[in-house]
């Protein structure tokens, strides 16, 4: 195969892109693809009561530009919150994005982004910890726990909040460390 055929049509992409137009060409796309991606402005449906405390926890106490980092399947906090996820993973499933590579692209992403929150389960952790260890060794070093909230039965999702961060208020009877 030539390396023509393998980038394609490489015109059509540049186009795309908007680097064709300079670097106000590339900010239209951006903000395009911003707009794009960004979660809905509208939320419809009722949050569970399950969910309440930590929905409320998650959107009066961090910034709405702020992304959560989830280790576990949880795409509701993200609709209902109105954060983005973080490491450019909605959720960690395990056998899936395992390998080294997946991995030093997820901490390259979590270097970047405000993520003041890492959010696991009680049913998953330790899975989480044996499927993504440099991964989880990351958010051990970096993160330490603040608070449970029940689910269902006996699953709780646990709600880490970076260390280095100093709250600026407190939230709550429980008094969890606030970032907004």
């Amino acid at each position: 195969m030539s390396t023509a055929a393998a980038l394609g049509p490489v015109e059509a992409h540049l186009s795309e892109s908007g680097v064709l137009d300079g670097l106000a060409g590339v900010q239209r796309r951006w903000t395009e693809l911003h707009e794009e991606f960004r979660a809905p402005a509208g939320r419809t449906g009722v949050v569970s009561e399950s969910y309440q405390r930590l929905v409320e926890y998650v959107s009066s106490c961090t910034s709405p530009h702020a992304r959560l980092f989830a280790m576990t399947f949880a795409p509701e906090l993200f609709f209902y919150t109105g954060r983005g996820f973080a490491a450019g993973q909605v959720s960690l499933t395990p056998g899936y994005y395992v390998t080294d590579r997946h991995a030093t692209l997820m901490l390259e992403r979590l270097a970047r982004e405000d993520v003041p929150l890492v959010i696991q389960d009680s049913e998953t952790e330790r899975e989480m910890v044996q499927g993504y260890p440099r991964v989880a060794q990351y958010v051990a070093a970096a993160y330490q726990p603040v608070a449970e909230f029940p689910i269902s039965g006996d699953k709780r999702f646990i709600v880490l909040a970076e260390k280095r961060r100093v709250p600026v208020r407190r939230f709550g009877a429980s008094q969890l460390p606030c970032f907004a």
